[in-house]
């Protein structure tokens, strides 16, 4: 088994990033994993997968670092929903490419969890 780990009865497979993104699809919601733990590798593996992908929704509390996916050239591929307004989303939200949602960490998860179950996670 190696290179493989279980963890709660589900296999974990090892992979590069190219592998891992390769199942987000069009019309996916993706949950980005936050501040300086947004996986920049990631990142640049989905957003080099924009000429093939359509209306993926991106959803993070708050990202530090590149945010490629917020960019006005991939506006047709991602759309990004930031609960906090950082500066590497500021411009796409003032322009309207990108939506903030206002919210309580009080309240989070469970304010949230009913409105954005994503179909992946992005994470260190």
């Amino acid at each position: 088994m190696k290179g493989k780990k279980k963890n709660h009865g589900n296999e974990l497979k090892r992979g590069t990033v190219e592998e891992a993104v390769s199942a987000i699809r069009s019309g996916d919601r993706v949950f980005v994993h936050s501040v300086a733990a947004a996986p920049q590798r990631l990142i640049q593996a989905m957003t080099a997968r924009a000429p093939e992908l359509e209306n993926v929704e991106i959803v993070h509390i708050h990202t530090e670092g590149d945010a490629p996916y917020a960019s006005p050239e991939l506006a047709a591929s991602f759309h990004t929903k930031a609960m906090f307004v950082g500066a590497n989303v500021r411009k796409a939200v003032a322009g309207g490419q990108a939506d903030y949602i206002p919210v309580f960490l009080f309240r989070f998860p469970p304010q949230t969890s009913m409105a954005f179950v994503p179909s992946a996670c992005l994470s260190t």
